[in-house]
């Protein structure tokens, strides 16, 4: 009977310990969505909320208020309607199916917002009725429920860029680049090209020294770090730019560059010369790195 009763209250403790830790979940991921909307971060505030529901589907509340921060109508009127079914007489559920419904008999305007280019420029678009729903210019199927900080244009949550002002569109986010870290096609071909040359060419001369006992190989290691220093130098000469998408390019270079050459010296099945040929691109690649970033 003692056995017993153990396991009972040991039963019991073990349900309320779970119960505990999940209301200990549900009010710290409360708290972090209250923030993260209060920070004006609704991609993140939606994320708490989904993980929320996932602890309690029939937390109303929480439905009520993921559902005012969906951009897609239709799935803010599925949690509205969720709602409604677990508590009919709730106030706020009522409301936000009135508003849903009135917009539904007076009709959506589906307003298309045209992309901007670099060389055209939108005038600032009129603040819309509020029986209007400005769709993405982006993204047709999906509400535009931000607006840019800097143009004001409108913008969905998957357009919009974090900014230290706010949100920006990404117009805007490629105007704010320093013109020097502005690159295309042309400056990774270039980028490219020069790093594959410093791991095809430059390793030849000084092949013959690898088979040095313990200085050959350290020897050959130097000579990446060195390539990837002068691959780093001379993309930025030849193409006038710098950036993170400069480098990738040149460090691509890299890499095709050694795999020719451990092709063309036959050592593409050497385990040796293979390991070799990984840590001299490892090695160039950083020297690249800390040219070009």
């Amino acid at each position: 009977m003692y056995h017993l009763l153990d396991a009972r209250t040991t039963s019991s403790n073990h349900h309320h310990g779970h119960r505990d830790m999940t209301e200990h979940k549900s009010e710290r991921l409360r708290t972090a969505a209250h923030q993260a909307m209060l920070d004006g971060d609704t991609v993140g505030a939606r994320n708490h909320l989904r993980q929320l529901l996932e602890l309690n589907p029939n937390d109303v509340p929480t439905l009520l208020t993921l559902a005012k921060l969906l951009p897609v109508v239709s799935e803010r009127q599925r949690l509205v309607n969720q709602a409604l079914s677990l508590s009919p007489n709730h106030p706020e559920a009522q409301a936000a199916a009135q508003q849903i419904t009135d917009w539904l008999d007076h009709g959506i305007q589906i307003v298309a917002v045209p992309r901007k280019t670099d060389t055209q420029q939108l005038l600032e678009p009129a603040p819309p009725p509020p029986s209007t729903i400005v769709m993405c210019p982006d993204h047709a199927d999906t509400e535009a429920t931000l607006r840019c900080t800097s143009c004001e244009r409108p913008i969905c949550v998957r357009c919009a860029i974090p900014n230290e002002v706010g949100q920006l569109c990404k117009n805007c986010r490629t105007q704010r680049i320093p013109e020097r870290y502005r690159t295309n096609i042309g400056h990774h071909m270039i980028g490219m090209f020069v790093g594959y040359i410093a791991s095809a060419v430059l390793p030849l001369p000084v092949l013959f020294i690898i088979s040095i006992p313990f200085l050959g190989p350290f020897i050959f290691l130097a000579a990446g770090a060195l390539a990837g220093n002068l691959a780093a130098r001379i993309s930025e000469r030849l193409s006038q730019k710098r950036g993170r998408q400069l480098a990738t390019a040149t460090s691509i270079g890299v890499g095709l560059g050694m795999a020719s050459f451990l092709l063309l010296i036959g050592a593409i099945t050497q385990p040796f010369m293979i390991m070799l040929g990984i840590i001299y691109v490892i090695v160039a690649i950083r020297g690249v790195q800390q040219g070009l970033l």
